[in-house]
């Protein structure tokens, strides 16, 4: 994001104003609660941030005598008037479906954060003229999805899956019509290696294009565990190094579980909750053991006892 001219409609704090300016010549902060406007006129001058325009106003209201600028910013309160928590675009203030067209005739493009809850696809249907769609998240925790809206933009956005964990980086970029011209890979068996996508893929919904992207198998169409017989290091997720498997039987289960006390318990495409099947099997929570309860391609329900080797959570 760079350019001569940007304006944040919805100002706030002012800290998205304050990094936007080291990427711009001039920029606009708005924002229609007098008090955070004195606050960040105030921060601002002590911060020497001298590129910045302060303006007390409503963001549609200042939108209609905007001239055009490089690039807007937006991220709508997802608060409504009586303070509840919302979540859809429309229910946010402002409405961003509303009014998306003036958006885009004041701004080559236009930056909009939205809440990491929201469903990727329906946002698709929702706003057009979406470049680029970033869904960041930090240790594996979903924080935010951002859409670049483009005023030149044809055909379909480039999907960029994103995970912060300390100075590393995990980054891959899809398209949703390979993923629908794509075939799952299902496994014929488990493995040395068992994967679990990191939370900005599995939002997503890029399961067979990972698949296909770093050459591991799916345990199930419908599980998002994948397995591999030589270790792929730089998949982006949790990658486990697999001990052992077993089938539900209750004799198996007493045969494989006789040496574990403790260990951490996920369920993928499992027919009991990770409580459920913790009181099942009287395992207590922790350890270095990680036990994956999941369904094979064939209708097989399994518990998979693995160690972890890296993790981006």
């Amino acid at each position: 994001m760079r350019g001569n001219t940007f304006v944040d409609l919805t100002g706030g704090f002012g800290v998205d104003a304050s990094f936007f300016s080291e990427s711009f010549e001039k920029g606009i902060y708005v924002e229609r609660q007098k008090e955070l406007v004195e606050i960040v006129r105030h921060n601002f001058a002590a911060l020497n941030i001298l590129n910045v325009d302060i303006v007390h106003s409503d963001a549609l209201h200042y939108l209609e005598k905007l001239s055009a600028v490089d690039c807007i910013f937006i991220d709508p309160s997802r608060r409504s008037f009586a303070g509840n928590r919302v979540m859809l675009i429309q229910d946010c203030d402002p409405d961003l479906i509303s009014f998306q067209k003036e958006l885009l005739n004041k701004a080559d493009k236009v930056l909009v954060k939205l809440s990491p809850m929201l469903d990727v696809k329906s946002v698709l249907h929702d706003i057009r003229k979406i470049g680029e769609i970033h869904i960041l998240s930090v240790d594996n925790d979903c924080k935010e999805l951002l859409l670049m809206m483009n005023k030149e933009q044809k055909g379909e956005p480039v999907v960029t899956c994103v995970n912060f964990k300390g100075d590393g980086l995990q980054s891959d970029s899809f398209y949703y019509s390979d993923e629908v011209g794509m075939s799952a890979v299902l496994a014929k068996d488990i493995k040395a290696y068992l994967y679990e996508p990191n939370v900005s893929v599995m939002k997503a919904g890029f399961f067979k294009s990972i698949s296909k992207r770093y050459d591991v198998e799916k345990l199930h169409i419908n599980s998002h565990l994948y397995t591999s017989g030589r270790l792929i290091s730089n998949f982006p997720g949790r990658i486990f190094e697999i001990v052992n498997t077993s089938s539900m039987n209750k004799k198996d289960l007493k045969y494989f579980l006789s040496d574990v006390e403790k260990a951490n318990i996920s369920v993928r495409n499992f027919p009991l909750s990770v409580d459920e099947l913790r009181k099942k099997i009287k395992i207590r929570e922790g350890g270095a053991l990680y036990l994956f309860a999941t369904t094979l391609a064939d209708g097989k329900r399994v518990l998979i006892k693995t160690r972890q080797l890296f993790s981006f959570d």
